[in-house]
């Protein structure tokens, strides 16, 4: 799915306020603390609560092995300032349709100032310049009104119902299916194009 550049851990997005890089074994323990939070958990689809103990050592492995493989590429977001302050998480990997679908999640501290859109913004380009995705899917659940409102402000446009597993809600939810083509990307302001999409 992607290309060599990203399949290596010196792989590194730069945002005006943020980096975006492979996790590491010694992100665990930012990552268990940010997912226990039940508020979290409960608007994601993969997180479940409460977080086993182990998990996230776990995400980590499975994280740097389907990076390394180039299956999908799954980011950790720190700030610019401190590297230490994990600020989130931000992925693509395929669905269970083959579809190249986008998650992201941010940590509680860090809400509200507008770095998923910063990282979201900068994987989506990763996404399309690094792998031959026609579409971009994404998945908010309904009344998760500030993803949703990520989602529009990055381009996606509402395709319709659907449905998701999320753990921490006990299995299948209700969930709005958003798609960014790659021809909208192309031609959005929200995007330059022609900008780099990493260092390495």
């Amino acid at each position: 799915m992607f290309s060599d550049i990203s399949r290596d851990d010196v792989f590194l997005i730069e945002t005006p306020r943020l980096w975006l890089r492979w996790p590491h074994a010694r992100d665990a323990d930012a990552i268990a603390r940010a997912c226990a939070e039940p508020s979290l958990a409960l608007w994601t689809a993969r997180i479940p609560h409460p977080y086993p103990e182990g998990e996230a050592e776990a995400f980590v492995a499975r994280a740097r092995a389907a990076n390394f493989a180039g299956e999908g590429l799954t980011l950790v977001v720190t700030t610019k300032g401190d590297r230490r302050d994990l600020v989130g998480c931000v992925s693509v990997e395929r669905d269970a349709d083959g579809q190249a679908e986008l998650g992201y999640w941010v940590a509680r501290p860090f809400r509200g100032r507008g770095y998923a859109s910063e990282a979201a913004r900068r994987a989506i380009s990763a996404a399309f310049r690094l792998t031959a995705a026609v579409t971009l899917v994404a998945k908010a659940h309904p009344d998760n009104v500030a993803s949703r409102a990520t989602l529009e402000g990055l381009g996606f446009v509402e395709f319709g119902p659907t449905t998701c597993v999320a753990p921490a809600r006990g299995g299948a939810v209700e969930a709005v299916d958003h798609r960014l083509s790659r021809a909208d990307w192309r031609e959005s302001a929200a995007y330059d194009v022609a900008a780099p999409a990493a260092r390495v």
